[in-house]
């Protein structure tokens, strides 16, 4: 399979032991999101001072903050609706793929420059953490210990995919997420007082 399957295997087993969350119950999973939830808030507030200029701004070539919310809808886009729910096509055009995603056949088309408007990045974020939400309420323990399978085109690859696996992945981009954004807001806050 080459670089596909070199990149799936790669992907571990979704828990990252750097987390502190580490979700293995519905419960559990349900804490660490409303944690997610409250803190990514409290994150999007801080930054929303800062203005939607500013918000597209990258610091050291990493994602602007609006491409970090667009990363984090495609991310709950193919591992909670296309995997763990089987929507063939559950994207959004502002869904913005990880570096590299180009060199797998058959993907979403996406603009990773794209300037939409702020108003629309948060529309989209408020719809992905409220749907994320809503199926982790009913999310039993039968559910993340069972394999789902997809087929068709695109990423990740026709397979067998652990359910607690996909969402531990979900809760590792939130949780990583929220570290270089807050990390890089504080670049941009301390440059916009210099």
């Amino acid at each position: 399979m080459g670089d596909e399957q070199d990149f799936h295997e790669d992907q571990g087993d979704g828990y990252d032991d750097s987390n502190p969350y580490l979700p293995r119950t519905p419960e559990a999973y349900r804490d660490a999101w409303t944690d997610l939830e409250r803190r990514w808030a409290e994150t999007t507030a801080a930054a929303l001072v800062l203005g939607e200029e500013r918000l597209n701004e990258s610091v050291d070539g990493e994602w602007s903050f609006l491409q970090t919310l667009r990363h984090l809808a495609y991310a709950t886009d193919v591992w909670v609706f296309r995997v763990v729910q089987g929507d063939p096509d559950p994207y959004d055009p502002l869904d913005l793929p990880f570096d590299g995603y180009e060199r797998f056949p058959d993907g979403i088309a996406y603009d990773r420059d794209a300037r939409p408007p702020l108003a629309d990045v948060l529309a989209l974020r408020a719809d992905r953490v409220a749907r994320v939400r809503a199926f982790l309420e009913g999310l039993t323990q039968e559910q993340i210990d069972s394999s789902v399978e997809i087929d068709g085109k695109g990423w990740p690859p026709p397979d067998s995919y652990h359910v607690g696996q996909c969402l531990a992945t979900v809760v590792n981009e939130e949780w990583h997420h929220l570290q270089y954004a807050e990390r890089d807001l504080d670049v941009l806050i301390t440059r916009g007082t210099g």
